[in-house]
Order: C-alpha cells, then sequence, then structure tokens
C-alpha cells in the first residue's frame, strides 16, 4: 500500500513539473513574414512599464517597458498560412471560428505593430509589413517588422 501512495505522489510531482515546464515554455516564433492586407480596425496603445514577478521566469520575472503599439485586423489579407493564423490567433486571443468567411478562411488577422505615433495607421489603408517577427513567453508577446509601408490609402476612413 505505501508503495502504491509512493508511485502515486510521485506521478503527480513528475505531471506538475511538466505542466510547468509548458508554461514557461516560450511562444512558437512567427515570422520573419511580408503581411499586406487592409486595415480594418487600428487599435493604439501608449507605451508602458509591466512591472516583474518576483521569482517568475522569463520575462514575467523582470521589469519591462512595453513599446506603444497598433493591434491591426486586416482584411484581404495575404502571406501568413493557416498554421501561422492558428498561433497568431491563440496569441492575439481572437476566435477564428467567429469570422470565417465562405472559403472558410478567416475574414480577418490580427498583427501588432509598434509605432509612436497614434495616427499613423487608420481604418482604410492598405499596409505592407516587411519582416514581421512575433515572438513571446509567459511574461507577454512581442512583435518586431523591418518596414511598414502604406500602400494606398484610397479608401481611408476616419
Amino acid at each position: 500500500m505505501k508503495k502504491a501512495v509512493s508511485n502515486y505522489f510521485c506521478i503527480k510531482l513528475l505531471l506538475l513539473c511538466f505542466a510547468s515546464m509548458l508554461i514557461a515554455a516560450p511562444t512558437p516564433e512567427i515570422g520573419p513574414l511580408d503581411v499586406e492586407g487592409k486595415v480594418m480596425r487600428a487599435d493604439w496603445s501608449p507605451k508602458k512599464l509591466m512591472q516583474g514577478i518576483p521569482g517568475m521566469s522569463g520575462t514575467l520575472g523582470i521589469d519591462r517597458i512595453i513599446p506603444a503599439h497598433f493591434k491591426v485586423y486586416l482584411t484581404d489579407y495575404s502571406g501568413v498560412s493557416a498554421d501561422v493564423i492558428g498561433i497568431m490567433k491563440a496569441i492575439y486571443r481572437w476566435s477564428i471560428s467567429d469570422n470565417l468567411n465562405a472559403d472558410g478562411n478567416p475574414e480577418f488577422i490580427v498583427i501588432q505593430l509598434s509605432h509612436e505615433d497614434k495616427t499613423f495607421i487608420k481604418k482604410g489603408m492598405k499596409i505592407r509589413v516587411k519582416g514581421y517577427l512575433l515572438k513571446g513567453d509567459e511574461g507577454g508577446d512581442w512583435a518586431s517588422c523591418q518596414e511598414i509601408q502604406i500602400v494606398s490609402v484610397a479608401d481611408l476612413q476616419n
């Protein structure tokens, strides 16, 4: 009986250790990609300081600055595969199933773009993002790119 109880606790301990490794694992890296699309929505957030949590691993354990950025919703997009869209939806917490078109593809994707000027990206613009890269860990996710190009402002809306 004692051996069975001991084995039970060892198994629970191993499962707990395995689960903690999964929680602390980094987000799968995406990119670099060249993404293009029409801006359906662009939500801007100012720069902010995130306090680290003492004793936690990765960036969660350190103070860090989140740069000013846009969360951009793109329609008529190109440059991303279905696998990448699945990872992006998990990171940016949007549901693919809520926005499928007739072909079964998402009507929009969500990307994050760092930029200090909250007026830089507007609804209706067509943009091209060169070298889009998305990484993260338990402390958060961060995106970068080589360049943001404004392709067209023909359908610009306020």
